[in-house]
């Protein structure tokens, strides 16, 4: 069987699928996922993917259809981005579905209280929409902002679907410890999910 072919560290792959909330696109390279787009009309990369990546866009998928799902174990490709930003990303990649926490509380909760407007502004540029849930950070009145390219209006229907799944949580519980991330497959194979954990029903194969 041909595997799908191995990116380089320079290289990146673009996996375009569809989801209930629209069609989207997933960058990966040999680091991890350096990008989730929702929604995206940037071309896929033509040939095979690794089955890593293809699995966890069944599972963004999943997670766009109502099915709470855990992505906290997906390796992402941090390449440039700033350390506050990251430790942003990691702290808020703890919050479960369907809790919503303030910038304040965000920034307090990475070691930094008092740096709202700082997160925000992370946030903003955040390119792994879903994987860090920035539709999870509201503003102390209103939903506050979303740099997607889905705006405010995608912000809302993710907010509203997991409430929908999950309607009475409200507010960040205490944060607690996490496993170390799965490693990124350092090699194609033919089977392996660097992001484990999925629940429900398996999505439809991304084109």
């Amino acid at each position: 069987m041909t595997h799908a072919p191995r990116p380089s560290k320079t290289t990146r792959r673009r996996l375009a699928f569809d989801t209930a909330l629209g069609r989207c696109t997933l960058e990966y390279g040999a680091a991890g996922i350096a990008a989730v787009e929702l929604p995206s009309r940037r071309p896929a990369t033509r040939g095979r993917h690794l089955p890593a990546a293809r699995q966890i866009a069944r599972r963004i998928a999943q997670a766009l259809d109502g099915t709470p799902v855990d992505f906290g174990q997906v390796k992402l490709d941090l390449s440039g981005v700033p350390p506050f930003h990251a430790l942003l990303y990691a702290t808020l990649r703890g919050i479960p579905w369907g809790v919503t926490l303030s910038y304040g509380e965000l920034a307090a909760r990475a070691g930094r209280p008092g740096a709202a407007r700082a997160a925000g502004r992370a946030l903003a540029d955040c390119r792994w929409s879903i994987l860090v849930p920035c539709h999870r950070v509201v503003a102390s009145q209103g939903l506050g902002g979303y740099g997607g390219p889905g705006g405010l209006a995608l912000k809302r229907r993710l907010l509203d679907l997991e409430a929908g799944a999950s309607p009475d949580a409200v507010r960040a519980p205490p944060p607690r410890a996490r496993p170390p991330a799965a490693p990124w497959p350092a090699r194609a194979r033919r089977s392996g999910d660097c992001a484990r954990g999925a629940t429900g029903t398996p999505a439809p194969a991304p084109a």
